[in-house]
């Protein structure tokens, strides 16, 4: 990537964790959390309904992360409509 050497980026990239944690602490635990049960309810989804199964990635991860459960519902809507 424009000869940034990889371990450059991801110096950057865990300083801006670090930052992001310092800063608004409160709210990063929320979405970690939030996150990690969107991972679980998706993991559990895709076992009961394999024909909408929806993989688990970072877009799907940053959706629940954000919107919570109804982020994991609308992955699911758009799924089936797709």
């Amino acid at each position: 990537m424009f000869g940034i050497h990889p371990a450059i980026l991801i110096s950057i990239g865990v300083c801006i964790v670090i930052l992001l944690w310092v800063l608004f602490k409160e709210k990063f635990i929320q979405v970690v959390v939030r996150m990690i049960v969107g991972c679980i309810v998706i993991y559990g989804l895709n076992g009961l309904l394999p024909q909408y199964a929806i993989g688990i990635n970072a877009i799907s991860l940053g959706c629940s992360g954000i919107l919570g459960i109804p982020g994991v519902a609308m992955l699911y809507i758009v799924g089936a409509i797709v």
